[in-house]
């Protein structure tokens, strides 16, 4: 079934879209024998030069995109599928595709946790499975760390045990399971 993107389902301004637009993907998905999702994109479309988050994203603005996002965590639950929250530590400031080049996350630590680390926050309260860790770094939570930490403050999520274990599992309690947007 064609959907549009994310971004455009977040125009409606209805999480019930979002939520449909999971229970058809779960649906579809299932019937294929698949069990898991890589979606929803959670990232802030901050920059509109970041073409790998730009419409892929349910927005820019941080309620937007966490009420989109949990109702297509619902909808996609509800068919029995695994969905995956992606891409920790939140992409959409760095113009460069975290694909092809680590990008940073160059927010201040204190605009993160409002921003990125309450979308997280809620999610994992909610229950998602799994979140894909990207090539992203996030350099105030090195820097919050101080002497304290472990991986440099160039070392991207999907290498670095301060963002993965110490924030991501033991911060925000994540307990599910961590994948790597790596091939």
């Amino acid at each position: 079934t064609p959907f549009p993107n994310q971004m455009a389902i977040a125009a409606t301004d209805d999480p019930e879209h979002a939520r449909h637009m999971g229970v058809i993907a779960g649906r579809e998905g299932t019937y294929c024998g698949f069990n898991v999702s890589w979606t929803p994109v959670v990232d802030l479309a901050l920059n509109f030069r970041s073409n790998v988050v730009n419409t892929r994203s349910f927005g820019s603005d941080t309620e937007t995109v966490r009420a989109m996002a949990a109702a297509y965590l619902d909808g996609i639950r509800s068919t029995g599928m695994a969905a995956t929250a992606k891409h920790w530590p939140g992409d959409g400031l760095d113009d460069r595709d975290q694909h092809f080049s680590t990008t940073h996350n160059s927010l201040d630590l204190t605009t993160w946790t409002e921003k990125f680390g309450s979308i997280y926050r809620d999610l994992i309260a909610q229950g998602v499975s799994m979140i894909m860790a990207g090539h992203i770094t996030l350099p105030a939570y090195t820097t919050s760390l101080g002497d304290e930490a472990h991986s440099p403050a160039h070392m991207p999520a999907t290498l670095n045990t301060d963002l993965t274990l110490r924030l991501l599992r033991k911060e925000l309690a994540f307990n599910g399971v961590i994948v790597s947007d790596a091939t």
